[in-house]
């Protein structure tokens, strides 16, 4: 009995950890993921099955990446189906695959900056015909 009560406090305490953890500001998306990810691996670990549904996974995953409401509408447009999967490879491909950590305070963060420099040259319009 002992056993199973320190196992349920177990549970307990990695279920509000779990609910509580958000992306901390600064920390690129990949750490992110792979935080996530080992959070839940515990959660599942813990009870010797899954403790969320699919997609309730794919909702929480990206509501705890800490992201500003147009980034989250982006990610929600390149997603087809509310699978975790699909959300961790929208997250991946939209703000992650180590380019680098995201400022959650900078609206302007959502511009690509090449790592080469770009030549900017005069455009010529003319009239067809």
């Amino acid at each position: 009995v002992l056993f199973l009560q320190v196992t349920t406090l177990s549970l307990f305490l990695a279920i509000e950890e779990f609910e509580h953890y958000q992306r901390p500001e600064g920390v690129c998306m990949d750490d992110y993921l792979r935080d996530f990810e080992q959070k839940k691996k515990k959660l599942d670990d813990l009870r010797g099955k899954p403790v969320y549904e699919d997609g309730i996974l794919a909702y929480k995953l990206l509501n705890q990446a800490n992201l500003q409401p147009e980034q989250k509408r982006l990610v929600k447009a390149t997603i087809t189906n509310l699978e975790y999967k699909t959300m961790i490879k929208a997250l991946k491909q939209t703000y992650g695959d180590g380019l680098g950590p995201i400022d959650v305070g900078n609206r302007q963060n959502l511009s690509y900056e090449p790592s080469q420099p770009v030549k900017i040259e005069p455009t010529f319009f003319s009239e067809p015909g």
